[in-house]
């Protein structure tokens, strides 16, 4: 589990991070974690308060990313 270090985005981004969906404003609050797969591959994730509201629950990473995932799962559901 990284330490958490929050940033503004437009600050990664000056170091060279991309938003694939241009969907980040640059203003917002953000720390980059890193989660480690089963076949030990290591992803990226750029986490918000709400990411670190869900850890005050339960402190994995792990945890924090799968109910963001069912969330964003269940909100694309139900969208028409």
């Amino acid at each position: 589990m990284s330490s958490r270090r929050e940033n503004k985005y437009n600050d990664l981004q000056k170091g060279g991070f991309k938003d694939p969906l241009n969907k980040i404003p640059a203003y917002l609050d953000v720390s980059l974690v890193d989660l480690k797969l089963r076949n030990n591959k290591i992803i990226y994730w750029l986490a918000t308060k709400n990411f670190f509201a869900v850890t005050k629950y339960n402190r994995s990473y792990k945890y924090a990313a799968a109910v963001l995932e069912l969330a964003e799962a269940l909100k694309n559901k139900s969208d028409p």
